[in-house]
């Protein structure tokens, strides 16, 4: 009784008399308990005219409730006929209650008794109500109730996700409560209609595969599926939703498996598969036919790049894209083995061609090991892994540093003509500053060797308005840290002054931040020495406060060689070198809060590392040293030392050490063999990887210095007049230091902003000179909607992504004409 008297209160809110006809007169206990404030309660029985009169003449502002035991009269026999037309009539049956609840048309009753169980449920009913709009058919209806039931927006986009999401579960109460309120039905007439799947009977699981098959069939030829291109638009839509890519992904491979897909790839040529991406296994195949043409060298470095940039806006990509990064990285070493002659006539130019070339090696090695490893197919990789090995170690590494070796051997003192050396690193590059009043930060990175400060490089010229150059400079032997370090600060001369490696800077001790900081402080009270971690943990305020006290800061940072170090941490250093660029940004970004601006970055030396076990040929033995201070794979420091065939002996005068220590430094890349911590992971020697150590003087600009590449539409016509349009792509120029990649998300758009097409994403990203080479294309599918656009001015838009969130910005727009012609195709599905 309640929802009655609920009912009828509402509908006294818009009416002033209600008739009720209780057919069977079961409801007339709730008739007689009825209370309604305001509203008189009449009875039929027998007394029509007195109630017309009483209605219409006695009581013309009185509201009433009109009640009959029974049914309702026919016309012909109805006293009340006219009042019945006049005023409103209220059922009390489920169905009538719940039409008046949901404010629908009476011509929906028959529609809502047919699946009344729906309505039984308050919570249901709420939540239909707040979805339902006054013109809503029963078709729209139907819809809003399946949106209900999978607690979905009532588009069947949204309701797939849905039901796909319970397929992936293993699931099935939202699927069986459609057919439990006689939905199901109703459902897949809706999927046949928007997406032309027709099976007898449907399921889930059958539509999803032929969703798959279609997608991937339609990307190598006709499509033997008999679905439509909203099809294809919906699996596009559903691979690029951020909330429901997941489920795409663990149902996508689930199929994969029991349609054993991977059978189905033999069928074809890996570059016959270069557009498709519906299946995580096509992507491996595309990669093994990389690697396996990489490994045979069937294939060059650019033609790779192509391969790889093309995927790169392929849905599987970055699940893959270390692999791809190992591939390319191994081609690069490859193309450099056979493109560059390793040659070296002097010192001086060992260090150049090293500093202008020859990084590029171990450039390409880090990438390649550290990818390698970040791939989790390090086993699917091993015979590439080997090649490379070789490649770095022997070819390369091994034959490069005897070659350096010879001109060594023959070196009487540790002065590179026409280079920079490290211990004049303060006048050269600190001093100027300082003579200018101008402020400065050097940023010491310990172990940053020259390789990886060039790519550390090349992010910053990425970055608005920031400018870099890069220089090198050649370290001080031997090429350990306390060495290093002292040489960075100002000095007269530098001495062992104890039995130890700690080397002493105008007679004080280097080692340690605090003793450096006496050392500066010593030459000047305008200077000082702080640890990064000290630095970063300065709010702005508190660090514009302790610049203002210096005009020259050293900041040190231990990230790259403390990982180095120790035996149990070295296989991760490549994985530190790329953690240090993150810290020496965040630094600079730091500096800058403080109102820094002149910076310069810079190592105490570099590093061999060789990931692969190292042969006993790789190490010699010392059998005979003397007194010795510091011992290291590279280098022993001492007094008496012998010389013997595996190290080149140096007195302190000949390395720039103002007093009678001995040095024994490895020749080549040998380590000595001597107790200490890993051998993969070592400095200290005169390698060109430990003594070329980098340079890079930065500062950041007023305006804007940086841009995205700009990409144009190569357009042919600008009339719509079929089902699909192919649209190409050209950006305009090659990503270089200062222009940038762009992102893109492109899609047809009517003019009440509804998208009307698929979407794809393009990342426009090539360095490539030949124009030709930069274009993309893709075909447009139109989404059956597009037909109520007909001859209005749609509109081609280029989205592009706004930087840490989920949200995009317009690119560009280019109006198109959609054509009559194009409304009757869609007439036809």
């Amino acid at each position: 009784m309640d929802k009655i008297t609920a009912t009828l209160q509402k509908l006294f809110q818009q009416h002033r008399v209600i008739f009720w006809y209780d057919e069977k007169g079961q409801l007339q206990e709730h008739y007689r308990a009825l209370q309604l404030s305001g509203v008189e309660k009449v009875a039929i029985d027998n007394n029509e005219f007195g109630v017309k009169y009483r209605v219409m003449v006695g009581e013309p502002q009185q509201q009433f409730l009109i009640y009959s035991p029974q049914a309702k009269p026919p016309d012909e026999e109805n006293w009340l006929l006219d009042l019945n037309l006049a005023f409103y009539e209220f059922s009390a049956d489920e169905a009538s209650l719940a039409v008046e609840e949901l404010k629908l048309p009476p011509e929906r009753k028959r529609f809502v008794q047919k699946h009344l169980p729906f309505f039984r449920n308050k919570s249901r009913v709420e939540k239909l109500k707040a979805l339902l709009e006054p013109e809503d058919r029963e078709e729209r209806i139907a819809l809003k109730m399946i949106a209900v039931l999978c607690n979905a927006p009532a588009e069947m986009e949204h309701i797939l996700y849905e039901l796909f999401a319970e397929l992936e579960e293993g699931g099935g109460e939202k699927y069986e409560s459609l057919e439990k309120f006689e939905l199901s039905g109703i459902f897949w007439r809706f999927v046949e209609d928007r997406y032309h799947y027709r099976n007898d009977p449907p399921t889930l699981k059958d539509f999803l595969i032929r969703l798959l098959q279609n997608r991937f069939e339609s990307s190598l030829r006709e499509s033997r599926w008999p679905l439509n291109r909203e099809a294809s638009i919906f699996i596009n839509h559903w691979m690029d939703s951020a909330g429901h890519r997941k489920r795409f992904e663990s149902l996508s491979n689930r199929i994969a498996e029991e349609m054993d897909v991977r059978k189905l790839l033999e069928e074809y040529a890996a570059p016959d598969l270069l557009n498709s991406d519906v299946y995580r296994l096509i992507e491996f195949k595309i990669i093994r036919d990389l690697k396996d043409r990489a490994v045979e060298e069937a294939i060059g470095y650019e033609e790779a790049q192509k391969i790889i940039e093309r995927r790169a806006n392929k849905y599987w990509y970055k699940n893959f894209e270390n692999i791809y990064l190992a591939l390319l990285a191994a081609l690069e070493l490859k193309q450099l083995n056979k493109s560059v002659q390793l040659e070296i006539n002097s010192l001086s130019e060992g260090v150049l061609n090293y500093a202008q070339t020859y990084f590029r090696f171990d450039a390409a090695y880090r990438r390649y090991i550290y990818h390698a490893k970040h791939s989790e197919h390090v086993d699917f990789l091993k015979q590439l892994t080997e090649q490379v090995e070789n490649i770095y170690s022997n070819s390369y590494l091994l034959k490069l540093n005897h070659l350096w070796q010879s001109h060594i051997d023959r070196c009487r003192k540790w002065q590179i003509s026409g280079h920079t050396m490290q211990r004049f690193f303060f006048d050269r590059y600190v001093k100027p500053f300082l003579k200018s009043d101008k402020k400065v930060f050097v940023i010491i990175s310990d172990g940053l060797r020259y390789e990886a400060a060039v790519e550390l490089h090349e992010l910053l010229l990425k970055e608005d308005m920031y400018q870099s150059e890069i220089g090198f400079m050649v370290a001080s032997l031997p090429s350990y840290t306390q060495m290093g370090m002292a040489s960075l600060l100002p000095h007269q001369k530098l001495t062992y002054e104890e039995p130890s490696g700690n080397v002493y800077v105008d007679g004080l001790n280097s080692s340690g931040i605090a003793n450096r900081h006496k050392i500066l402080q010593a030459h000047s009270p305008t200077l000082a020495a702080i640890t990064a971690e000290d630095f970063m943990n300065m709010s702005r305020d508190q660090g514009r406060e302790y610049c203002k006290q210096y005009n020259g800061i050293y900041i040190y940072h231990n990230g790259i060689d403390a990982t180095g170090d120790s035996a149990k941490s070295e296989i991760e250093v490549f994985d530190a070198v790329v953690k240090e660029f993150e810290v020496i940004k965040r630094i600079i970004r730091q500096i800058l809060n403080f109102n820094g601006t002149n910076i310069i970055i810079t190592a105490d030396h570099g590093f061999i590392y060789q990931n692969r076990e190292l042969e006993e040929s790789e190490f010699c033995k010392i059998e005979k040293l003397g007194k010795i201070y510091l011992s290291n794979r590279r280098f022993v420091i001492g007094k008496n030392l012998t010389e013997e065939a595996g190290v080149k002996k140096f007195n302190g005068i000949e390395l720039g050490i103002n007093d009678d220590t001995e040095f024994l430094i490895a020749k080549s890349i040998k380590r000595l063999r001597i107790q200490g911590p890993g051998n993969r992971y070592v400095h200290g020697g005169a390698s060109l990887q430990e003594i070329v150590v980098p340079v890079i003087q930065f500062n950041k600009k007023r305006k804007s210095d940086t841009r995205k590449v700009e990409v144009d539409i190569i357009k042919s016509h600008s009339r719509i007049t079929t089902n699909q349009m192919a649209i190409s792509f050209i950006q305009t120029e090659p990503v270089e230091e200062k222009v940038l990649s762009r992102e893109l998300k492109i899609g047809f758009y009517a003019k009440d902003g509804k998208l009307i097409s698929d979407e794809v994403k393009l990342i426009f990203n090539s360095t490539a000179e030949d124009a030709r080479s930069r274009e993309q294309k893709h075909t447009f599918s139109f989404k059956s909607e597009a037909g109520n656009y007909a001859n209005q001015t749609v509109y081609l838009k280029l989205m592009e992504p706004i930087e840490d969130t989920s949200q995009y910005r317009e690119y560009k727009e280019d109006p198109y004409t959609l054509h009559i012609s194009f409304t009757s195709e869609f007439d036809e599905m």
